[in-house]
């Protein structure tokens, strides 16, 4: 069974052909050496038309009805994702043992088509997935209608270039094999060439650097060969190499395989986490770091063997450095930065409630972002000194690859959550309302009456997302901005929140007459005057300045 396993490693392709996706097999044990195939006569646009006609059947609107037929064609493109380990050219050589050599001739021959004619280069995959679904339709019943006319139309009128192609690649199936194919089969092709220009969003990808010849090249070859992903790179940082021909040949690197979701980077020793801070600071992409000391331990345990006789000795004491090691790879602090647009006041407030509630153990340091040189400035004298764990704010600075967490995350979900929050955990969000903000105000505020709070702010905040278009994470930021402005007027503490106060009200007239109109009932309520200076930070909030 053992060997069996490692050979389906490298048998892969053999076994789809044989097994293809179908689940249940019958083995005759009279018949000796001999077992019989369970034929799969599922006919994934059969399914379609089923499914549209029951929902339709019910009374369910046609958007939702056509997202079927977008989902089933996804399914497509799932089963044929193996096939994207190739992603430099195509390779046929695999491919030819369950296909006809015919229709991957047809299909090479329209992907240089496709090239000439839509002006883009066409992912493997596609090609990959076309070549598995033609040589499928030579045993499918083509007889019945398979997608919507609603979506027939679409297509035609959407994507005429795609369309066109795939009624070429149609008339070439039809020379080759006498099949004509209906309409709704070409617009399943030309689904392909759409999906293959729609599937922009990128994903992280994997980067080894190790020391010596070769070591992360062939590390890199193996991880892309058992996993079919294509998705793993590497750069061997010679012995005799100097260090900032290293850094620039990594940075060139890093910009050419960053697939615009970041870069995890698994090295083993030295300065290569110093070079990578520096790339991913010039460059802004993300990169996460996973140290994996596997030369250092090498040279350790190779001097112990010189010396020891004791196996067991030399074992264990290797084990409990190693530890060490891992432990001590970073001694500095990890802290958490909560932001606000101006001035520290619902940053404070946002530290106060993660120090509260979290159990993660992180110090959290309070900023305000209305200048982004002095964040960036700020940033990188905490830099210095400790290790930044994420930013929590109203919205992302996109600074040094710094992961984000939005303020409004933290506020819709109960307090208990907050650790899963910080720590990038998926939770079910529940709808935005502000009372998590509420229970928590109510412990810090000592002169400001949060149920009278309650019932004025929301409809200002309501009124401002009206005029100014407030995104979730600008209406939490702003509230909790006006509620400690209020609570430290009241307290005879209000500070300076604005530097350029001058030039902002001189620039925003027309802003300033009608925040001042929106916060008059506030200033009568609470009996406050909100002095000019705290009128420029809010306008700057308000038009994301």
């Amino acid at each position: 069974v053992q060997k069996s396993l490692i050979r389906l490693r490298t048998q892969s392709t053999e076994i789809f052909d044989l097994l293809g996706s179908q689940m249940l097999f019958i083995y005759d044990c009279h018949e000796e050496s001999q077992w019989i195939r369970y034929q799969d006569t599922h006919d994934l646009y059969v399914e379609i038309r089923s499914q549209y006609t029951e929902l339709s059947k019910r009374g369910i609107n046609t958007e939702t009805i056509h997202n079927i037929i977008n989902s089933h064609v996804n399914t497509l493109f799932k089963r044929y994702n193996y096939y994207r380990s190739f992603n430099d050219e195509y390779d046929t050589e695999q491919l030819s043992k369950i296909v006809d050599p015919k229709i991957i001739h047809m299909v090479t021959k329209i992907m240089n088509t496709c090239k000439n004619e839509l002006q883009r280069e066409i992912q493997p995959q596609v090609f990959y997935g076309l070549c598995l679904h033609m040589n499928s339709l030579l045993n499918l019943q083509l007889n019945q209608s398979r997608v919507d006319d609603d979506q027939i139309v679409h297509i035609v009128q959407e994507y005429p270039k795609e369309y066109g192609i795939s009624i070429q690649l149609g008339q070439m199936f039809k020379d080759a094999f006498n099949i004509e194919l209906p309409i709704e089969e070409i617009v399943i092709i030309a689904m392909f060439l759409i999906k293959d220009e729609e599937d922009t969003e990128g994903h992280p990808v994997l980067l080894y650097i190790f020391h010596g010849k070769g070591v992360a090249t062939s590390l890199r070859d193996v991880t892309n060969t058992l996993t079919h992903t294509n998705n793993v790179y590497a750069y061997d940082l010679c012995l005799e190499k100097d260090s900032a021909t290293a850094l620039q040949e990594i940075k060139t690197l890093v910009q050419r395989i960053d697939d615009g979701q970041g870069i995890v980077v698994i090295y083993d020793m030295g300065s290569i986490k110093t070079m990578l801070d520096t790339i991913s600071e010039e460059t802004d992409i993300k990169i996460r770091y996973i140290y994996f000391p596997i030369t250092l331990l090498g040279l350790d345990v190779a001097r112990k063997c010189s010396q020891e006789t004791d196996l067991e000795y030399l074992y264990h004491t290797t084990m409990r450095e190693m530890k060490t090691m891992l432990q001590m790879n970073d001694s500095r602090k990890e802290i958490i930065i909560t932001l606000c647009h101006t001035g520290e006041g619902g940053a404070f407030q946002l530290k106060q409630y993660i120090d509260q509630y979290s159990n993660l153990g992180f110090k959290t340091v309070p900023l305000a972002i209305s200048k982004r040189e002095e964040l960036i400035s700020q940033v990188m004298a905490l830099k210095k000194i400790y290790r930044i764990h994420c930013f929590v704010g109203t919205y992302d600075p996109k600074l040094m690859g710094i992961p984000f967490v939005s303020m409004t995350k933290v506020f819709e979900n109960k307090p208990e959550a907050i650790d899963k929050i910080l720590m990038f955990e998926l939770i079910q969000s529940k709808q935005l309302d502000y009372s998590a903000v509420y229970s928590f105000l109510e412990e810090q505020f000592k002169c400001i009456s949060v149920s009278k709070l309650k019932s004025i702010l929301p409809s200002i905040i309501d009124e401002l997302e009206i005029i100014y278009s407030l995104s979730a994470d600008q209406k939490v930021g702003l509230f909790v901005h006006i509620a400690c402005l209020l609570e430290s007027c009241k307290q005879g503490v209000c500070k300076q929140a604005c530097k350029d106060a001058d030039t902002i009200l001189e620039d925003y007239p027309e802003d300033f007459k009608v925040v001042s109109k929106v916060l008059k009932p506030l200033e009568k309520a609470f009996k406050v005057i909100i002095d000019d200076n705290q009128m420029a930070a809010i306008i700057m909030i308000l038009n994301k300045l």
